[in-house]
């Protein structure tokens, strides 16, 4: 059982030795003060739920190899508009009201497919280098909404947890995308030559660009299992619309010069949050999700990832919940008898500090799971005088309230 108060007994001792534990925090502290990009506050609005067509033939109605939607309008897909009232900005200079999006979601057995039909005056190709430095989309992904649904029920409950983003640029007309996943196990460029779980294209046009995106189940789930916190994390999902298959998306785009890469402004779907003074506010965290990719479960659904769960009869059999990472607190004892040795490499560590560890380690009643809680949510960094010190000291503390047994 996870022990809060050991948690809080380290976080103590890092503080007591004049370091500061930097750790994202949850809205609204961690949000970065924008304006909306319309500059018409009234008049903003969230994308919110959109549903999902369910097209297992999907492939033999577009051709997802010269980044064209002529054939997603042909095939008559669902199409949401988003417009610079559905964003907030962290970057620009000027109010943005000639930029708009049209966008398709689509789903088969093997794929999430995307469709973005962008109304942009200043496109900007990216120059195929080591990062998206054109006109870019960014793709923040809460894969079955979990952590946003955690995030909604009690925002304490994780500390500062961020989706995985894939971002893109057109890089030349008709060309393989190159997807960049970031916030992950394995953050570099995703390819289909690669095996990657990503195939389109995008490709310029008379007002702007398009792309065409496809994501595979496989790649978004691989995502959330290095998000969750779950042994065995599976989607679970049921029949109909009581609890359809969803996907959060906090979508970004940055619009560049034509030349020289710089950005111009900078914008994303929120869901209107504010921070303390008011101000419109963009976290990259779970509380971002302004559009909901919503799938409902239809007779004979299936998905190849194997983690896609439906549960039929959604009345009678309803998902497991989600567990948080932190149990309730519970009583410990006061003293331990039980003698606690320190690793050899912590004699480099000064005397008091020494001492503050031993007597916190054997005033504590901890387990395993410490160690993980440490390493999973826990410092993302330590900054000013003594910072060695402080790690030291951190992993000296699981260390032996990991041993401690």
């Amino acid at each position: 059982m996870k022990k809060c108060l050991a948690y809080l007994a380290i976080l103590s001792l890092l503080l007591s030795l004049g370091t500061v534990f930097a750790a994202a925090e949850l809205p609204p502290v961690s949000f970065t003060p924008g304006r909306f990009l319309a500059d018409i506050p009234e008049a903003y609005s969230t994308v919110g739920t959109v549903t999902v067509d369910w097209k297992p033939d999907i492939t033999s109605q577009i051709d997802m190899t010269d980044g064209d939607l002529s054939d997603w309008y042909a095939a008559g897909l669902t199409a949401t508009e988003i417009t610079s009232y559905n964003m907030v900005s962290w970057v620009r200079d000027e109010a943005v009201t000639d930029w708009r999006m049209t966008s398709f979601c689509v789903a088969d057995p093997d794929y999430l497919y995307l469709g973005f039909d962008i109304t942009d005056p200043d496109f900007a190709y990216g120059t195929g280098g080591n990062t998206y430095d054109g006109d870019a989309i960014q793709l923040c992904l809460d894969f079955g909404c979990k952590l946003g649904d955690m995030a909604e029920k009690d925002s304490n409950v994780i500390m500062g947890p961020k989706n995985i983003f894939y971002s893109f640029s057109c890089e030349a007309d008709g060309a393989p995308i190159r997807v960049m996943q970031q916030e992950s196990a394995l953050d570099g460029w995703l390819t289909e030559a690669d095996g990657d779980g990503v195939k389109g294209a995008a490709k310029r046009t008379d007002k702007g660009w398009s792309v065409e995106l496809a994501l595979s189940w496989e790649l978004l789930h691989e995502g959330y299992i290095w998000k969750a916190w779950e042994d065995d994390p599976k989607i679970y999902v049921s029949e109909g619309m009581e609890m359809p298959l969803r996907v959060g998306c906090a979508l970004y785009y940055i619009n560049r010069a034509e030349s020289g890469g710089k950005i111009l402004w900078a914008a994303g779907v929120t869901k209107g949050l504010v921070d303390d003074d008011g101000n419109p506010v963009v976290s990259w965290t779970p509380y971002d999700n302004g559009i909901t990719w919503s799938l409902p479960i239809q007779e004979d659904m299936s998905f190849t990832c194997p983690n896609i769960v439906i549960v039929e009869g959604f009345e009678t059999t309803a998902p497991p919940e989600t567990e948080p990472p932190f149990d309730p607190p519970v009583e410990y004892p006061e003293t331990v008898t039980d003698a606690v040795d320190l690793p050899l490499w912590t004699e480099t560590l000064p005397p008091e500090v020494e001492e503050t560890l031993r007597a916190a380690a054997e005033s504590l009643d901890a387990e395993d799971e410490l160690n993980d809680i440490l390493e999973k949510y826990g410092c993302t960094a330590v900054v000013g005088m003594g910072s060695l010190t402080a790690l030291l000291t951190l992993a000296a503390a699981a260390y032996v309230i990991r041993k401690k047994k």
